[in-house]
């Protein structure tokens, strides 16, 4: 039974607020426990380096199973810009270009515990047209500029000698397929708030070293995922591995035969229909080099994701290179991901 309100105007005003507070704190109940308890959706990107990106590093996109859903398939595009300058004793490094990467990515869960995925990229190498924006990027928010000042603008020359010799060089605009991959994932825990999976993923040599678009080699990667949700709104993931190299065609003499990478990310999502990320991923040198964008790299991704149309989610993102010149100066992430 609901009390009356009193007669009397004050008394009045004071209830009817009394009713809005009490509805407003219902319907924020409510919007909290719309929630579901599923895992998080970390953003389908990794290290865009143009070098790096031709080898087997997974990202994180598809690291645990949404809902019940048996099908999925996604659109990715990144826009990573790069501009590094270094010369160490033998070594002179000068990657100055914008790469593009679009990926269709088609996932099916045949059983409980089971998850194949295969991804097609299309990559393009080019001068782009971002430089300008990326100097006042920087400008704003206060990310260092990492040499960028005086250097010529929406230039392609992705370069690289060592003891005097040309090993790489592109100063005209390439693309193509990239690298198809394909992914096994097998749950080992599921649990209302919590669980973990297990990956491995074979990298074909469909792509072009000569374009850039493949390193010309079978990868062999397998990487360990959990996740957790804390609260209604809040979940967290961490994931690590190692990755198999096969004797590729690009910086042939300087690459590695291996390299470890981890990640660890966050989601909040205040409301069903919107979720905001942030994700921090690392990985060892895939290459013998003293350059800082041959070495180790970190990288941290910021974002988020809105629902639209059912399971269908439009992700957007932004990476930086927190370990400065170990990856690409920035990356664009857009992503558009459907369940069924």
């Amino acid at each position: 039974m609901t009390a009356a309100c009193p007669r009397a105007a004050a008394s009045k005003a004071a209830c009817a607020s009394g009713a809005s507070i009490r509805a407003g704190l219902l319907l924020a109940l409510l919007v909290v426990e719309a929630a579901p308890a599923q895992p998080p959706l970390p953003f389908a990107t990794a290290d865009r380096n143009p070098v790096v990106a031709l080898h087997g590093l997974p990202d994180s996109g598809s690291l645990f199973p949404v809902d019940d859903s048996r099908f999925r398939v996604s659109v990715e595009f990144d826009a990573a810009n790069t501009l590094h300058d270094e010369t160490f004793s033998g070594e002179r490094l000068v990657f100055d270009g914008e790469s593009r990467r679009t990926t269709l990515r088609a996932g099916y869960r045949f059983a409980d515990d089971w998850t194949l995925e295969v991804s097609v990229p299309y990559i393009e190498h080019s001068g782009g047209s971002l430089d300008a924006f990326i100097d006042d990027f920087h400008a704003v928010f206060g990310f260092p500029g990492g040499g960028r000042g005086g250097q010529p603008r929406d230039r392609l020359r992705f370069e690289y000698m060592r003891d005097g010799d040309s090993v790489l060089s592109v100063t005209e605009a390439r693309s193509g397929l990239g690298d198809i991959s394909a992914a096994v994932g097998h749950s080992l825990a599921a649990e209302a708030r919590q669980g973990a999976s297990l990956w491995a993923q074979l990298k074909t040599t469909t792509g072009s070293p000569g374009r850039l678009t493949g390193s010309g080699a079978v990868d062999f990667s397998a990487w360990l995922a959990g996740w957790r949700r804390f609260a209604a709104e809040w979940a967290g993931y961490v994931a690590g591995g190692g990755l198999l190299m096969g004797q590729g065609d690009v910086l042939a003499a300087q690459q590695r035969d291996w390299a470890w990478f981890a990640r660890a990310g966050g989601e909040f999502q205040p409301l069903p229909w919107l979720a905001l990320q942030v994700e921090l991923s690392v990985h060892g040198p895939l290459y013998e080099s003293e350059t800082r964008l041959l070495g180790e790299s970190a990288q941290i991704t910021m974002g988020g994701w809105l629902r639209a149309f059912g399971e269908s989610r439009l992700h957007i993102a932004v990476s930086e290179d927190v370990r400065v010149g170990s990856a690409p100066d920035v990356v664009f992430h857009v992503a558009w991901r459907s369940a069924y």
